[in-house]
């Protein structure tokens, strides 16, 4: 199976990244399939349109960053991920699997960063639709639970054709991501 993305099998046929590999389907390259920030931009932002949802994203990873959410994972899925002819993603779908900050417990983190955890204001803001699941002050079954939740929502289309989805680090580099769809933006010249 060959790759545009680093770590990621091309699309299938029917524009969807496949939920595994199809040629040795017991391999670890399997969905969700990490990818960097970079990565992300380069092989996912190649419209005007896209740009800008990319843009959200890095805004809402700035805030997460602000709310001392800096270690875990996000699983990024939705038409964002797909190559499906002219349909224009409107959003990006995230679940943020995260570690709470010492000095927080879920309760005050919500309370002190309403806004993070504000459907609507996600959406508006940033064009993300945005699920949490905490790592720390959790049980292993609730996170085990969460897991097999979003893995059998994600998993399949609405049809119930099987998909893949993406996993970026809480950690990677935004910063330089940041530069890089700046630097993409200008060279495109605002371009659609």
């Amino acid at each position: 199976m060959t790759s545009n993305f680093s770590g990621v099998p091309d699309w299938d046929l029917d524009g969807l990244l496949p939920p595994n590999d199809v040629d040795d389907p017991t391999s670890e390259l399997r969905s969700p399939y990490e990818i960097s920030l970079l990565d992300l931009i380069a092989n996912f932002g190649n419209t005007e349109h896209r740009r800008r949802l990319l843009r959200g994203l890095l805004d809402y990873r700035a805030e997460l960053h602000q709310a001392g959410l800096t270690r875990g994972f996000q699983w990024v899925n939705g038409s964002f991920v797909e190559n499906v002819g002219t349909h224009v993603p409107a959003d990006i779908d995230v679940v943020t699997f995260f570690h709470i900050p010492d000095g927080h417990t879920g309760d005050t983190l919500i309370e002190s960063f309403a806004g993070l955890f504000d459907q609507s204001h996600l959406k508006i803001s940033y064009s993300i639709d945005a699920y949490f699941v905490p790592l720390n002050q959790t049980t292993p079954e609730e996170i085990i639970d969460a897991s097999i939740y979003w893995y059998s929502m994600w998993s399949h289309t609405r049809s119930g054709q099987w998909k893949g989805y993406l996993k970026i680090n809480l950690a990677d580099d935004d910063e330089e991501a940041g530069l890089r769809l700046d630097q993409i933006q200008g060279n495109e010249g605002g371009r659609a």
